[in-house]
């Protein structure tokens, strides 16, 4: 009994490590990076939930269509060599299956997919 009390203690206790917060954040302007062609800033409201619910879920909202993406790998933390620190997930797009990055700074959320990427400023 005792046995199958530690482990079920050791399991509670992992589950609980990994538990995310929900946090929601709202950006206004995007521009796009493709084949290395930055353009120009475009308005834009648009609503990022990480970690929706129960799950480690991140889904966009303000789109034609709503966006979710499965987180596949640990967060990592780092800094651009600017100095600005980030966060950096690898996750899948839910309804294409295509793979994803999502880069996480203060004021703005970058989404790579296939070399090129769309950044959401505040």
């Amino acid at each position: 009994m005792k046995k199958l009390l530690l482990i079920m203690l050791f399991g509670l206790s992992g589950f609980m490590v990994n538990a995310q917060d929900t946090f929601v954040r709202k950006y206004t302007t995007y521009v796009t990076n493709i084949n290395n062609v930055v353009s120009e800033m475009k308005p834009l409201d648009i609503t990022f939930v990480f970690n929706e619910g129960n799950s480690t879920d991140i889904v966009v909202y303000g789109l034609s269509e709503v966006k979710r993406f499965y987180r596949t790998g640990a967060i990592s933390k780092s800094k651009t060599t600017g100095g600005f620190e980030y966060q950096w997930v690898d996750c899948i797009q839910v309804s294409t299956g295509y793979k994803a990055s999502i880069q996480l700074f203060d004021e703005a959320v970058r989404i790579f997919m296939k070399g090129d990427y769309v950044e959401y400023q505040k």
